[in-house]
């Protein structure tokens, strides 16, 4: 057993060469004292190695190492292992000095480091203690703890370019740096992107990751990404997303009486420390007006239109299906109906659409498919409508048109002049019964027998004469109700606002049975601007918190209700790409949003 488990621990070691092989260095900080001490290191990933040859460390004084470090990942099953060398520091003379370049030899390779740069300036005088802290005001020791922390933690937000078309996509991408612990943390003030089309990527799992900047070693991950689409031209600009987190720093109150523990573990306190990334600026440029086409409706990316008829031959009363699909890169959530005219001798039904939405590397884009129904009426030779379909290629700078081919359409048979009804979920093997209105004679006895009494002038009679006026006035006005019901859209999202909600809010609470804290809060974001993007009659554009808060204000909903809707909604959107604590749980939040509704609901 013990000769199996040596040939394991072999297999699983030698694995590592299996993986990427790289030599780093890094220190732990870059901006030094005279008489500060640092860690410099020497990473190897890949494996281990003894055959290393270190910088002569020019300038620096050598107080300790190397130290030797190892650690192991298991990544699907395979091995990573590195191993890490380290020196402590303390530098001789003043001014930028340099860490030369290390080189290690594994696996018949030689590996060199990058040489890193450290800035070192006067001496810090030594602190005394309690008389040196009772004199510092709590105003200039935050600030000192800010200037120290403003370099260990920080929010970068990373758009893929700075300039592009009105209509095109760009994505941004907020990655936080940080070289200390943190908890807590949460989003005070999400990105305002005033101009812009916003479609968040959902991230499924935040996952850390080292990272040298500037000779620093940190630990990176990226907690949001949104793709957005400028809908003006000029300098649009993003402002900051704020964070705050809670820190552990060196306590300032120290006890009189010190155990000998306190030498090596100084008395910490929590510091709340808030930060935001820098602003972006982005140049959105106008689309050339020129060799503009004339059905051009704004659409920009990479698109691909396919349009297919079924059949070439049918008979009168037998249904037709017309298909347009397009597909590619781009804002497919503003994507036209085709404008198409079909013959007048066709019944057309409204089409029946399906979409595909995808996220790939960041980037917009799918499919939409638009299936109509065409039921001839008349025989003959018809041609049926060219659809077209054009945008602006970035990649080309120029207008591109899609046209589909002509297709011809023989129909034989009789003429109809009746006309079926189809539902627009139609089933085509239903669809194929229209039009057999002849049904064959049976030549048996069929039974009948004299009436006892006459029907004529009995009450059953005159039902019978009235109840198709009845019914054809109930239809009448049932028509006439839907189709104002259905003109006014918005109208009817508002009415059906809470019945939404609270269906979105139960799916929700089945995921909080379930333990899904990651579907639970998608799902109650999705049930909050849901309901406020149909109850306050506000289109996808305009759903942001200002303006969310300025129509509720404008309704005369309470304030303090505005302030609990702001602070749910940071709490469930933080929850779904930042790895903290939820104050009250799944639960908490389930009752809040439900209450936020119901009281809401009352006061509209």
């Amino acid at each position: 057993m013990i000769r199996i488990w040596t040939i394991y621990l072999l297999l699983i070691l030698g694995m590592g060469s299996m993986f990427s092989q790289s030599f780093t260095a890094f220190v732990d900080k870059n901006q030094v004292g005279q008489n500060e001490t640092f860690k410099a290191s020497f990473r190897l990933e890949g494996g281990q190695s003894n055959d290393i040859r270190y910088p002569s460390f020019d300038g620096f004084q050598v107080l300790s190492g190397p130290s030797t470090s190892t650690s192991m990942q298991i990544i699907n099953g395979q091995v990573n292992q590195s191993t890490t060398f380290s020196f402590y520091l303390r530098p001789t003379r003043k001014g930028k000095l340099t860490i030369g370049s290390a080189s290690v030899k594994f696996n018949g390779k030689t590996y060199k480091s990058d040489a890193v740069s450290v800035s070192v300036g006067e001496a810090k005088a030594a602190p005394s203690n309690q008389q040196q802290n009772q004199q510092q005001s709590k105003q200039a020791r935050n600030q000192s703890i800010e200037k120290q922390l403003k370099d260990a933690i920080y929010l970068r937000a990373i758009p893929s370019t700075n300039s592009l078309y009105v209509g095109d996509q760009l994505t941004v991408t907020y990655k936080l740096y940080r070289r200390v612990e943190v908890s807590n943390l949460t989003s005070d003030e999400p990105p305002n992107y005033g101009g812009f089309w916003v479609e968040s990527v959902d991230i499924p799992k935040v996952t850390t990751q080292l990272e040298v900047v500037n000779g620093v070693q940190f630990r990176t991950a990226v907690i949001k990404k949104d793709i957005l689409f400028p809908q003006r031209d000029g300098t649009l600009t993003i402002d900051p997303m704020t964070l705050s987190c809670d820190v552990q720093v060196q306590s300032q109150q120290r006890k009189r009486r010190q155990s000998i523990f306190d030498s090596f573990f100084a008395p910490v306190e929590t510091y709340q420390y808030k930060f935001a990334n820098p602003p972006i600026k982005i140049t959105a440029k106008a689309l050339p007006t020129s060799s503009k086409p004339a059905d051009f409706n704004g659409m920009i990316g990479k698109w691909n239109m396919d349009v297919q008829v079924d059949k070439t031959e049918t008979e009168t009363g037998e249904p037709v299906t017309f298909r347009v699909r397009i597909s590619g890169q781009g804002n497919i959530k503003k994507l036209p109906e085709p404008k198409l005219d079909f013959p007048p001798d066709f019944e057309v039904y409204d089409p029946n659409i399906s979409e595909q939405t995808s996220r790939s590397k960041g980037k917009l884009g799918g499919r939409r498919t638009y299936e109509y129904l065409l039921v001839p009426r008349n025989p003959g030779a018809y041609k049926l409508p060219t659809a077209s379909f054009s945008y602006f290629d970035v990649g080309k700078k120029s207008y591109q048109q899609l046209s589909s081919p002509e297709y011809k359409l023989t129909v034989t048979g009789e003429p109809q002049q009746g006309n079926a009804s189809i539902s627009p979920n139609f089933n085509k093997e239903d669809v194929e019964l229209i039009g057999q209105a002849i049904r064959h004679i049976s030549l048996g006895d069929p039974g009948l027998k004299q009436a006892r009494t006459s029907l004529a002038g009995s009450g059953k009679f005159w039902i019978a004469l009235l109840l198709p006026f009845m019914l054809f006035g109930g239809l009448f006005f049932w028509k006439r109700q839907t189709d104002q019901a259905a003109a006014d859209v918005v109208g009817t999202r508002s009415k059906k606002a809470t019945k939404m909600a609270k269906k979105r809010l139960s799916i929700a609470q089945k995921h909080m049975g379930e333990g899904n804290e990651k579907a639970f809060y998608d799902e109650v974001v999705r049930a909050v601007w849901g309901y406020l993007g149909d109850k306050l009659r506000l289109g996808q554009s305009d759903l942001s918190r200002e303006e969310v808060r300025k129509v509720l204000e404008q309704k005369s909903v309470a304030s303090p209700l505005i302030d609990r809707l702001i602070k749910l909604l940071d709490t469930c959107e933080m929850a779904l790409f930042a790895p903290v604590a939820v104050q009250g749980g799944m639960k908490g939040t389930y009752e809040e949003a439900m209450g936020f509704i119901t009281q809401v609901e009352g006061q509209l």
